[in-house]
């Protein structure tokens, strides 16, 4: 938490080189997943407010505390035997808000 908090005011506030950094995107693996949707909630909309895109990495049964936050949702899928991986879009959340 210390780093993204970090990463967040460094975001914000800029440094000597530059006003702003030139990108945004965050990624949590297994972040929130025993959360609470209220605390998670809470955690996405301070992130996003500070200007962050949020990539969060979950296995399927972890999502639904998040699901009420997220644009939307992806599941990546490897098959062990040929070792590829798929994206396939599970839903555009987004869309039945």
């Amino acid at each position: 938490m210390a780093f993204i908090v970090g990463s967040a005011l460094r975001f914000r506030l800029g440094d000597e080189m530059r006003s702003r950094p030139r990108f945004a995107p965050v990624f949590l693996d297994e972040g929130f997943v025993k959360a609470d949707s209220e605390f998670a909630g809470r955690a996405v909309q301070a992130r996003r407010g500070l200007g962050f895109q949020l990539i969060i990495g979950v296995p399927l049964d972890k999502v639904t505390g998040l699901e009420p936050h997220m644009d939307e949702l992806l599941a990546i899928t490897k098959n062990s035997a040929t070792h590829q991986s798929w994206i396939t879009p599970i839903t555009d959340v987004a869309a039945s808000r």
